[in-house]
């Protein structure tokens, strides 16, 4: 994955959001000039602007599409990646530590989190690791899809069971 080291959130930001269809279902997709920082799959769009909203209440917000919108739909609708991915995140070092190595997680492989725990040297942490991943606002390009329980089932993603199979399931064709 060609992600370039995040840059930290800064409020300063104007975000640029919009709704788009996809291959998986809907989703909203917010930017800045700087890169995506926002990615959710969505149900209900008056909720989900609303939880958008909510979560950048103090930045300067615009519902317009923008290049890095379109380079986020090319990675989720025909795997195409661009030479560099720009992604900004608002978050602790420790979640941004998780996410990184999310991003080490090759296409079409699983990992457990005690096992991303582990290659993060933070063995012992799994539960820490799961929660820094429940709160990844950058869905798919920041794959928290790629990481089940030690038992192998597959609960714990935030937009449910039926999309983290069909998003693993994609991956492997």
């Amino acid at each position: 994955m060609k992600i370039k080291d995040y840059y930290k959130f800064r409020t300063e930001n104007v975000i640029s959001y919009e709704f788009y269809m996809t291959r998986f279902g809907q989703i909203i997709i917010g930017s800045t000039s700087d890169g995506i920082c926002y990615l959710h799959f969505i149900n209900d769009e008056i909720l989900a602007e609303q939880n958008f909203k909510l979560y950048f209440s103090d930045c300067n917000i615009s519902k317009q599409e923008s290049s890095q919108h379109k380079i986020a739909l090319q990675i989720i609708e025909h795997n195409i990646w661009p030479e560099m991915l720009n992604l900004q995140v608002k978050g602790t070092d420790f979640q941004y530590k998780i996410w990184r190595g999310l991003t080490k997680i090759q296409s079409g492989q699983i990992t457990t989190y005690s096992e991303l725990a582990k290659n993060l040297g933070i063995e012992g942490a799994s539960r820490a690791v799961g929660s820094a991943i429940g709160t990844n606002e950058i869905a798919y390009l920041i794959p928290c899809h790629r990481v089940v329980q030690k038992t192998g089932k597959l609960a714990g993603f935030r937009w449910g069971e039926d999309l983290k199979v069909k998003l693993l399931q994609t991956e492997l064709l």
